[in-house]
């Protein structure tokens, strides 16, 4: 308190909060996705912003920014499982990256963030299982599709979604 009279403390504090909200938008700006975005790197490559705005109380705006990726991430990884062979081998390779990616996510998202805004990561993932399921349907519930092939379809992606349980997920 003896300091905050001091002419020269106006023009820190203000020269401080310049530097803040700089850095605030370049995190922003790494942070965000764009058409051409790559999840290069992974997860971990975005630690580090991810980190620097929540230590800038930008809890809500990190989070949000995190799991957009995450979602872009998980969009990339499962367009890249091409359809060769059968539905069944299909359904098990998107099943098995869309749960490995989903559960490093989670991994990431508890490591980074505080425990209350844990819902915005159990309304993500519902989100995304959604998109994995109506893409799914559209895959296993064809007028030419086998009975055995779809329970096989449906058995797969149920065994997968036990990774989730471990996060309480289920």
């Amino acid at each position: 308190e003896a300091y905050s009279n001091l002419p020269m403390t106006a023009e820190i504090s203000s020269k401080l909060s310049a530097r803040q909200k700089t850095l605030t938008e370049v995190l922003i700006k790494e942070l965000e996705v764009t058409p051409e975005w790559t999840p290069r790197g992974g997860l971990k490559a975005i630690r580090n912003p991810v980190c620097l705005l929540i230590k800038l109380k930008m809890i809500t705006q990190a989070c949000d920014l995190f799991l957009a990726i995450c979602s872009k991430t998980m969009e990339v990884h499962v367009k890249g499982v091409q359809l060769e062979g059968s539905t069944v081998t299909y359904v098990k390779q998107v099943g098995e990256v869309f749960f490995c990616t989903m559960t490093d996510v989670i991994k990431e998202f508890i490591k980074a963030f505080p425990q209350e805004k844990m819902s915005a990561l159990v309304v993500w993932a519902s989100a995304e299982l959604r998109i994995l399921m109506n893409q799914m349907v559209k895959q296993i519930f064809t007028p030419q599709a086998p009975l055995n092939s779809i329970a096989e379809c449906v058995v797969s992606l149920r065994e997968q979604c036990v990774l989730l349980k471990e996060f309480g997920l289920d």
